[in-house]
């Protein structure tokens, strides 16, 4: 029981990320190492989604560590990326 209410809270707070991208970048790749990530596979893929709808739009002026990870993430997860 109390798995199931961790893992709801996770999901809420992956929701919740919002407009941060390093944030929400820094959360799907900690949950992922963690090996957790089929448990949140449509909540980071709304998140994916909507970053590369932001690196098409050319909408990036993050840092070389900001990109890197999400160029990263991107391409793991088979999106078409390049910069």
């Amino acid at each position: 029981m109390e798995h199931t209410k961790k893992v709801e809270e996770v999901k809420r707070v992956l929701k919740e990320v919002g407009e941060d991208t390093l944030e929400a970048l820094l959360m799907i790749d900690a949950i992922q190492r963690l090996g957790i990530d089929y448990h949140f596979h449509g909540e980071i893929e709304v998140l994916l989604q909507r970053l590369y709808t932001k690196f098409n739009t050319n909408d990036c002026d993050n840092d070389l560590y900001e990109l890197a990870l999400g160029f990263r993430l991107l391409r793991q997860e088979g999106y078409y990326v390049c910069l």
